[in-house]
């Protein structure tokens, strides 16, 4: 089965993305200017410490897309032999167009069951024109609606949508309420106890920082000795504006340079159990102290987990209210 994460594997992934000990660099679409150096982070060979392939341009053009998907109908968003994938089905639709081999980079491989609305992806297409409103009205009409391209681009060719990404954040939502919701019922974590939203984001305020997540990670079998270290940039729970008798909505906001695998969705476990009353915020941080996976034991759902936006050199960072600087 595909071990992808629901967040951009440096893992976000076990991990689809850049290690997060490696420095936020400011690879722009098309410079390789860097900002700052961190801890240890072997590159893979051809590429800069950057992450950008240092191979003299090709007759390939380099195509970027902006996409959302809905990823209940989806095992992950990696290709995985005899199941149903994101990457899959937009390669096969893009080898369509092109007539063809596409390869497929993405700044985070989602896992099964979760949801993105500001995945990028880059490929390359050679000797072959690439017009971009025609190429995402074509993938619109083959893969709508569970697979929606909201922008087409042409970029540098050593341009990488996981390499080149400073940040991702993404977004968990839970229905607080007695009864569930069908009309949310696909993208939120139904949990009926009340909940202390003001416990919740006095659980998550200390993970902000440069911390060993490794008990709130699945660590990759392919990789087992890879690092564990994220920088998180962002955590913030919020209850959303409700309107007449509709049901208490919480939204969790979260971004970091990088994320490793289950690692949101284990924070999210931990956290509601907090606002439940089933523990106190200071036992969060005991569980981030203690670097053991074995003592999670309420990792919440993959349907209420969304990649909701990737960072980009030259692109504005939003304003996060005690956000930790990259």
């Amino acid at each position: 089965m595909n071990s992808s994460t629901e967040e951009p594997p440096d893992q976000g992934g076990s991990s689809a993305s850049r290690p997060a000990e490696a420095a936020a660099t400011t690879v722009n679409k098309g410079t390789t200017e860097r900002t700052e150096t961190t801890v240890r982070a072997p590159r893979r060979a051809k590429k800069d410490m950057a992450g950008v392939d240092t191979r003299p341009p090709t007759n390939l053009t380099r195509v970027c897309l902006h996409i959302a998907y809905d990823g209940g109908a989806f095992k992950g968003f990696a290709e995985n032999a005899g199941v149903e994938t994101v990457a899959g089905v937009l390669r096969a639709k893009l080898e369509k167009v092109y007539s063809q081999p596409i390869v497929l980079t993405c700044a985070g491989r989602t896992d099964a069951g979760v949801h993105a609305r500001g995945q990028v992806v880059t490929f390359g297409v050679r000797d072959a024109p690439v017009e971009p409103l025609r190429l995402r009205k074509s993938l619109n009409s083959l893969l709508a609606p569970r697979v929606v391209v909201s922008e087409v681009s042409v970029v540098d060719p050593r341009f990488d949508a996981r390499y080149a990404a400073l940040w991702r954040s993404y977004r968990y939502y839970v229905l607080n309420s007695e009864i569930p919701d069908p009309f949310v019922a696909d993208t939120a974590w139904w949990v009926d106890e009340p909940l202390d939203i003001t416990a919740m984001q006095e659980a998550a305020r200390p993970l902000l920082g440069l911390h060993d997540f490794t008990s709130f990670c699945r660590r990759p079998k392919a990789t087992p000795e890879a690092t564990l270290v994220r920088r998180l940039l962002h955590a913030e729970w919020v209850e959303e504006e409700a309107s007449g008798a509709s049901p208490r909505l919480l939204r969790f906001e979260i971004a970091a340079s990088a994320f490793c695998h289950q690692m949101v969705r284990s924070i999210v476990g931990a956290v509601v159990d907090v606002g439940r009353g089933r523990s106190s915020p200071e036992h969060v941080q005991e569980i981030l102290a203690a670097q053991d996976r074995s003592i999670m034991n309420n990792i919440a759902p993959p349907h209420g987990l969304i990649l909701w936006q990737v960072g980009y050199p030259g692109e504005p960072t939003p304003d996060w209210n005690g956000a930790v600087a990259p």
